[in-house]
Order: C-alpha cells, then sequence, then structure tokens
C-alpha cells in the first residue's frame, strides 16, 4: 500500500530540500546538505508512520 504512494515521498524531500536552501540563502548561511539529508529521512519515516496509522 505504501508503495503507490511514492511521489508523496519525492515531494517531501524536495519540499525538505528547498526549505533548506531558502533558509540558508535568507540567512546567508551556507546550504548543509547532511542536515538537509537527516530532516528528509525523518519527514520520510513520519510520513510513513502517518500512512500505517490511516491503514489500520
Amino acid at each position: 500500500m505504501i508503495v503507490q504512494y511514492w511521489m508523496t515521498y519525492v515531494i517531501m524531500i524536495l519540499i525538505t530540500f528547498g526549505l533548506y536552501w531558502v533558509i540558508a540563502r535568507a540567512s546567508g548561511k551556507k546550504f548543509d546538505l547532511r542536515r538537509a539529508l537527516i530532516q528528509a529521512v525523518f519527514a520520510c519515516i513520519g510520513l510513513t508512520v502517518y500512512f500505517l496509522i490511516l491503514a489500520a
């Protein structure tokens, strides 16, 4: 069931990277790829838990 929502995960990852890039540009700091990847992983885990709760 969760596999059919792959595009939702892609959009979630793109939004996470986009937000980190905008925040880095606005604050004048360097874009931190490692931190953005970690946040994207946590967002995907949270989305998976959300879908599992909905499926129950």
